[in-house]
């Protein structure tokens, strides 16, 4: 998408959302990917008696400057350009309470759920580092 305001490009928020999430399901989480693969391989009949773990990581995108339906509307609008959006849940600024019962509704599969205990824990790790890696990180200055 091109900016106008600030010359530049940048990348629709859907698109940007979904790539977050692939890259947590399948670049920084090892358990999670497995699980994926497990997945994918099974047989249908298998694939019906399994939690499918696609669906641990649901995506939504908040806009603060506008309302919902302002914002619906835009992006239904680009839809017609067969944007990946299917999946991402979008709010405006009068939305919020929407998003939160989106979010516990989502939150059916619960951390003691032992077939994904290890997704939960290393993505935990993965958002919530501990004190010690956080003493290693250090703190990247600007150059004027």
């Amino acid at each position: 998408m091109y900016l106008k305001s600030s010359n530049s490009f940048v990348l629709i928020p859907m698109k940007q959302v979904r790539e977050y999430r692939k890259n947590i399901m399948e670049v920084y989480t090892q358990s999670f990917y497995e699980k994926l693969l497990e997945y994918k391989l099974k047989s249908e009949s298998e694939k019906q008696n399994s939690p499918n773990p696609n669906f641990l990581i649901q995506t939504a995108v908040y806009f603060h400057r506008n309302n919902n339906e302002y914002v619906k509307k835009f992006f239904m609008e680009l839809e017609n350009t067969n944007l990946p959006n299917k999946y991402v849940e979008i709010f405006g600024n009068d939305g919020l309470n929407e998003l939160i019962k989106s979010i516990t509704k989502h939150m059916r599969i619960r951390k003691s759920t032992e077939v994904f205990k290890d997704i939960f824990d290393e993505v935990h790790n993965l958002l919530r580092p501990s004190f010690d890696l956080k003493d290693q990180r250090t703190l990247i200055k600007k150059r004027n």
